[in-house]
Formats: structure tokens, sequence, C-alpha cells
């Protein structure tokens, strides 16, 4: 979650990306669940650009 946490620090993330990606990599608790992330959470966590740039 640090990794996350400065994301959203860096603007890089929203508050709403942040609590989206966050939920999901606990409600997947496994690396294989988090890789099975639904692609806009996995976009948003690739380092796209709060405010959709």
């Amino acid at each position: 979650m640090q990794t996350l946490d400065e994301m959203l620090a860096k603007h890089l993330l929203t508050p709403e990306q942040h609590h989206d990606i966050s939920a999901w990599t606990r409600w997947a608790k496994t690396p294989e669940g988090i890789l099975n992330m639904p692609p806009p959470l996995a976009r948003a966590g690739a380092g796209q650009r709060a405010g959709g740039l």
C-alpha cells in the first residue's frame, strides 16, 4: 500500500482511484488475484495521471 500512498501524494492517482485500487488489493489478497484487476483500475495503477491526462 505504500506505493499507492506515494502515487496519491504525487497526484498520480485521484483519491477515488486510490480507494478503488486499495479495495481491490485487499479483496484479491494474492498476487494472482491482484493481476486479475479490472483494466480500468490497472490502467490507473500503471501511472495514468489523475484528471484523465
